[in-house]
């Protein structure tokens, strides 16, 4: 979030702290800078608010799906650029059988796959975790009649890297049924994984258009661990209780927007 409201003050912390090409592969090295438009998959697109108030207005009410979107580019081609919106958290859960449902309406979070994984081995009883969809884009989105779904996550192991493909290094994408793979092979919880539905995307050209003579993109690249610190901050604040138990001060961190 302080990558899209305090621009100016996080591009001098950034490259501050860039470092040399050689450290990049480091686990313990965060970075991120400004590529000058460039663009890969992997790379991290962020919509610029207008400099004019009126202007700024009209798009905070006609364009909600991209307002201050932080967008994860999974695919660049010569006709079409394709992502998801990794900072719009939903109120929207999963059910068995890849059913999107909203809480209010007789429906629960809790899920089978988190409740059972382990229960056989121990006989002790596991705390169910909530499959929480996030609105990755407009394209089969949670309302759509054919709901686009996706999962990252960061778990490396060998059947997690068999049936996933990399975004960037420690970052991976697979589908539903694939997160679940991993989960009964490697005894993860759905809290592993950040569940999207929906993509976005634009014509190439228009991107470049609109980056380069409206202003309203920005595109940086980061190593995948600041990323992953980035959702794990907005699923932080999305769940106070998780926080609490993390210690994790939600009002006080500076990437609080």
């Amino acid at each position: 979030a302080k990558l899209v409201q305090n621009e100016k003050e996080q591009d001098e912390r950034i490259t501050s702290e860039i470092p040399n090409e050689g450290e990049r592969s480091t686990a313990s090295s965060h970075w991120a800078y400004d590529t000058d438009g460039f663009i890969e998959r992997g790379s991290i697109v962020l919509s610029i608010p207008s400099s004019d108030p009126i202007a700024n207005d009209i798009d905070a009410l006609t364009n909600q799906c991209y307002r201050k979107a932080i967008v994860l580019v999974l695919d660049v081609k010569s006709d079409f650029i394709q992502g998801i919106i990794l900072n719009r958290p939903t109120n929207i859960g999963v059910k068995e059988g890849m059913k999107l449902v909203r809480p209010g309406h007789g429906e629960v979070y809790d899920n089978e796959i988190g409740s059972n994984v382990g229960k056989e081995e121990t006989g002790a009883a596991i705390i169910p975790h909530r499959w929480k969809v996030w609105f990755g884009g407009e394209v089969g989105g949670p309302f759509s009649d054919r709901p686009r779904v996706s999962c990252l996550h960061s778990v490396t192991s060998d059947v997690g890297k068999n049936i996933s493909e990399e975004v960037l290094p420690g970052i991976l994408l697979t589908s539903f049924d694939g997160a679940r793979a991993i989960i009964e092979a490697e005894g993860a919880n759905p809290s592993d994984f950040w569940l999207f539905c929906g993509i976005c995307g634009w014509e190439t050209e228009a991107f470049y258009r609109e980056m380069n003579v409206e202003g309203l993109w920005r595109v940086v690249s980061s190593d995948g661990g600041t990323i992953l610190e980035e959702l794990n901050m907005l699923r932080c604040e999305e769940e106070e209780e998780f926080a609490a138990q993390q210690t994790c001060d939600v009002d006080s961190d500076p990437r609080n927007a």
